[in-house]
């Protein structure tokens, strides 16, 4: 099976390589990067990404954290090959709708994720990041403009899809991290209570699990997709 992999907020497949990596070797999972120097709303990122979707062949998105509502949106376009999303520790409408009230948090978030990067792992990798992952973080950082970064966050902090997300009935999981200092825990219970399609699983880790807990996160992808193939046989 192939899984089309949807990054967050740095938009990179810097941190996401050695997920990929450590897929299972029945499947085939590539990330699609997000442009670095256009800033982009989420309906304009989602026109951009559909023609970079697989037309071939079947596949599922799996979707890190900021883009929820892109695969929300895609999945409401119903299209041909698309089996199903796994959402990773993500989100149909704002995580913290409150920071949309003050104008200037996006800026103030994005100046620290730019200037200070070592400030922000703690709230995503907890204290004991992969040995490969400072690097990796900080390229990821320099790779895309402060501006862009800006946006997304403002983007994030007041996205609200949970209209259209209650209308898709295609499979759907979601994989939540138990430690998650960004996303608040109730937000894949108030998924789950607005569409009863999807499915809720935990994983012990934090924020970024596809990059502190790659094994267990295909485990719990590859339990999702095998109990999907049984049903349809």
């Amino acid at each position: 099976m192939l899984f089309v992999v949807l990054p967050g907020m740095n938009g990179t497949d810097h941190l996401l390589a050695e997920f990929v990596r450590q897929r299972p070797t029945k499947h085939d999972a590539t990330v699609i990067t997000y442009p670095a120097d256009v800033t982009y709303s989420y309906g304009e990122l989602t026109r951009w990404l559909r023609d970079r979707l697989p037309t071939a062949e079947p596949y599922f998105l799996i979707t890190e954290s900021f883009s929820g509502p892109i695969a929300i949106q895609i999945a409401s376009k119903s299209l041909p090959n698309l089996c199903g999303i796994i959402f990773i520790a993500s989100f149909a409408a704002s995580p913290r709708p409150f920071l949309s009230r003050f104008k200037k948090a996006a800026g103030v978030l994005s100046f620290f994720s730019m200037v200070s990067p070592s400030l922000l792992k703690p709230f995503l990798t907890g204290i004991h990041p992969p040995q490969w992952f400072n690097a990796a973080f900080v390229d990821a950082m320099k790779t895309v403009g402060k501006d862009v970064m800006t946006n997304r966050i403002e983007e994030a902090l007041s996205v609200d899809e949970t209209k259209t997300f209650k209308k898709l009935s295609l499979p759907m999981i979601y994989i939540r991290a138990s430690h998650d200092k960004l996303v608040p825990a109730n937000t894949a219970k108030r998924m789950a209570a607005i569409n009863h399609h999807l499915l809720l699983t935990e994983i012990k880790g934090p924020h970024f699990l596809l990059q502190c807990a790659p094994d267990t996160a295909w485990r719990k992808i590859d339990e999702f997709v095998g109990e999907l193939t049984r049903q349809n046989k």
